[in-house]
């Protein structure tokens, strides 16, 4: 977590090359070095993680997207 403003935080969340994922830290953590990292806005810990799997979600679909035209 980083800064707050209103209760929203910005987080870390990451995902892990197994699928699971975690929440807190820093982005350039060498703990992270090998997983999909994300910074999102959130009120809560689930909210931070729920944000980054949409988006993961979003990019994966739109790459999908790309490569089948």
């Amino acid at each position: 977590m980083n800064t707050s403003f209103l209760g929203i935080q910005q987080w870390t969340v990451a995902r892990f090359p197994n699928g699971s994922w975690t929440v807190g830290g820093a982005p350039d953590s060498q703990r992270l070095k090998d997983c999909e990292v994300f910074q999102v806005w959130a009120s809560s810990r689930q909210q931070a993680k729920d944000k980054a799997q949409l988006r993961r979600n979003y990019r994966l679909k739109q790459q999908r997207e790309a490569q089948h035209g």
